[in-house]
């Protein structure tokens, strides 16, 4: 498995897996400077 601390201060991706209860990781932001905000998570 891969080190979460690895993306320590990093914007990654990730999707929501109904069936497994947890998110998945999908990909690191590069192209993002700033995380989306709290409003947009809860949607």
């Amino acid at each position: 498995g891969e080190d979460p601390m690895d993306y320590s201060g990093k914007i990654v991706e990730c999707s929501w897996d109904p069936h497994q209860m947890c998110w998945e990781y999908m990909r690191v932001r590069v192209d993002k400077t700033t995380p989306n905000a709290w409003n947009t998570y809860i949607k």
